[in-house]
């Protein structure tokens, strides 16, 4: 299925099981965290324990089966993104593979390998730099209001139903949507990641 972008000269296409931004997205995005900490191409390791840790997220054998369900859909995924910028198509899962050493005991041990072309998604400037402890605190919706905000020098107002589509939200009722984004604008005042943001008009407004 296609996957929505406010630009229209990139292409994005995703084949697998349907991700989930409450545990999917922030297990992904803590392994990127620590593969910061490894060259290029190199297995990055973890434990689950310090997953859970990371993550908040409760340290007994219900939560690391959790870990390792997401790890999996992550696995299946396949990604095709094309782009000027990259002037080809590119096609790559999530996770290249990953293997579990010791499992089913607290010191089991992840082993994870990204695919070595994902560093095109972050050449140049092409990435947003977050504070990771206060995002992986924030509600999916705010997190996709802080990508947009946070990858925009000056964001300007963003209709409320195309930021509908950038989420993908099963949300069917525009009241409703309303009050969820506006829950996730105090979110980014309360947590200081933008200066304000705000709705009106029908548009989310910030000031970074």
């Amino acid at each position: 299925m296609p996957v929505f972008h406010l630009n229209n000269e990139v292409k994005i296409t995703y084949t697998g099981i349907e991700l989930r931004a409450e545990d999917d997205e922030l297990v992904w995005l803590q392994v990127l965290e620590y593969a910061k900490h490894y060259p290029l191409g190199v297995t990055v390791e973890f434990t689950l324990y310090q997953l859970c840790k990371d993550l908040g997220w409760s340290i007994n054998g219900t939560y690391y089966k959790k870990a390792e369900r997401c790890l999996d859909r992550l696995k299946a995924s396949n990604l095709k993104f094309e782009s000027p910028r990259v002037g080809k198509l590119q096609a790559m899962s999530f996770l290249r593979g990953y293997r579990m050493v010791n499992k089913g005991t607290r010191h089991a041990k992840c082993q994870v390998e990204l695919d070595p072309e994902m560093i095109f998604f972050f050449l140049g400037n092409h990435f947003t730099q977050v504070v990771w402890e206060k995002y992986r605190s924030l509600t999916p919706v705010a997190r996709r209001l802080f990508d947009y905000i946070g990858s925009h020098r000056a964001p300007y107002p963003l209709p409320l139903e195309k930021f509908h589509m950038m989420c993908g939200s099963l949300c069917g009722q525009a009241k409703r949507w309303k009050e969820m984004v506006g829950k996730a604008c105090t979110e980014l005042n309360e947590a200081q990641l933008v200066q304000f943001a705000w709705v009106a008009e029908g548009k989310v407004c910030c000031n970074r």
